[in-house]
């Protein structure tokens, strides 16, 4: 008997990589001896590393967790609670802070099913999370409506103990049921992109899951039917095999990354190399236009290191900070609202650029504004009870009352979208005044809406 672990394979150190990827395994499998070929004896030579390879500026993970087919060779949750401790465990290595994928095998796909669903009906912020960055799932013979062999197990197997992940794997039991139709009819879970491959070959006589069970029953999905049994369907013997090359080309598709990418988010070891990866970056946001051209004085070396480096609560403060010498109001401490127009557009998509990469656009102006219109703002247009929805929306007010100090502020991945950088420009003892900013807040919306405007015409 053991805990689950989320074991790392490539990248997964790297705190700029474009997102994660999950292998989640089945009944009686194993983190990495799942994706193994049966002749593969090199450890690391298998379906996740060859991924990894391919794309080294995303995270990959494998899954391991019980789930015995007999209790009597170990310990087995229901899928509700494994659910819920999978969830626990992804929430401890901040798995949900970048856009994520999963590939499952057999009774992982529907642990993955559970895992969101549960997560979007518990309403727990960490958890919701998970389910808003989920960008794709790949489903590798994953029985939606049942196994007609758990059945048959289930049937004649009393003697040997089958768990109860067995007996919830029986054909069209109630519980895979409701589960599938939940997640079909669900608005946000039925949008996410998936890959579904269905086994063709009977594994010693029994198809094991046949093709309409493998089939989620969701709109413009289509199983790929493919020429393996059960148990080889989810260990590629090559990294140029069907299933290996289509399931990379959906990696790069749901993350918009690929292996030849021309600004490659590689692992940034030193501090020199952030700096060099940075300036690179400011000089691909200044463009042709005359007003982005402007050349600032201001180094955003320091702020790029906080964003890099994770450090959400001094680089809120660097901007604070950045914002107030470019306007040269230092002093006073905050801006008014004829201060605005002082931040060259270079500066400002600068500040938003490096916020929107290093946050996987979770924060910076551009989310912001995107939750303004979303809320009810219209562009250049400013109106107060707007702005307390917004504030509501990305975390600023907490049970209709404004955040009071900087340290109230949430500085995580796992806070709601939008909600830095807080532009709050706290005083020296940390206070926030809100009704001060909010005087400001429209004419930087409008500032904003300019720049943006600008940026798109070139």
């Amino acid at each position: 008997m053991s805990d689950p672990e989320l074991i790392k394979i490539s990248g997964c150190q790297n705190p700029i990589r474009k997102g994660d990827v999950i292998f989640v395994h089945g009944l009686g499998g194993r983190a990495r001896g799942t994706w193994h070929s049966q002749k593969q004896n090199n450890d690391n030579n298998f379906w996740p590393a060859w991924l990894g390879k391919d794309l080294p500026n995303v995270g990959i993970w494998c899954l391991g967790y019980e789930v015995e087919p007999l209790n009597w060779k170990g310990a087995t949750m229901p899928l509700v609670d494994r659910a819920t401790n999978i969830l626990a465990l992804l929430d401890t290595y901040d798995i949900g802070n970048r856009p994520l994928i999963f590939i499952t095998y057999s009774l992982g796909g529907l642990l993955v099913k559970q895992m969101l669903r549960h997560a979007q009906d518990l309403g727990t912020p960490e958890w919701q999370a998970i389910v808003e960055q989920t960008k794709g799932i790949v489903f590798l013979s994953t029985p939606h409506s049942g196994s007609e062999i758990a059945s048959w197990i289930n049937y004649i197997g009393r003697i040997l103990s089958p768990s109860i992940s067995v007996e919830e794997l029986e054909a069209h039991h109630p519980q895979l049921r409701q589960l599938n139709l939940v997640y079909r009819n669900h608005q946000r879970l039925s949008q996410i992109p998936m890959q579904v491959y269905c086994e063709k070959q009977k594994t010693n006589g029994i198809l094991v899951v046949n093709e309409t069970s493998a089939d989620p029953g969701i709109s413009g999905v289509i199983p790929i039917p493919v020429d393996h049994n059960h148990i080889s369907i989810c260990k590629p013997k090559s990294k140029d095999s069907l299933i290996s090359l289509r399931v990379k080309r959906f990696v790069e598709k749901c993350l918009q990354v690929s292996p030849q990418s021309s600004l490659p988010l590689l692992e940034a070891k030193t501090k020199f190399e952030i700096k060099q990866q940075v300036k690179d970056t400011k000089q691909k946001v200044i463009s042709n236009d005359s007003d982005l051209q402007e050349q600032s004085l201001v180094d955003y070396r320091q702020l790029s290191q906080f964003l890099a480096e994770g450090e959400w609560k001094e680089a809120d403060e660097e901007t604070t900070r950045v914002l107030l010498e470019i306007t040269n109001r230092q002093q006073s401490g905050w801006l008014r609202s004829q201060d605005i127009g002082k931040i060259t557009c270079s500066d400002l998509l600068t500040i938003d650029q490096l916020w929107t990469r290093y946050s996987t656009g979770k924060f910076g102006f551009t989310a912001q504004r995107q939750i303004w219109l979303g809320v009810g703002g219209q562009p250049g247009q400013f109106k107060g009870e707007i702005f307390y929805r917004f504030g509501d929306h990305v975390g600023w007010r907490v049970n209709s009352n404004w955040l009071e100090t900087h340290s109230k502020f949430a500085f995580k991945l796992s806070a709601p979208r939008g909600h830095l950088p807080s532009l709050a420009f706290p005083s020296k003892n940390k206070q926030v005044d809100f009704g001060l900013w909010k005087d400001s807040f429209g004419s930087f919306l409008t500032h904003w809406e300019t720049c943006s405007s600008k940026q798109k015409a070139v």
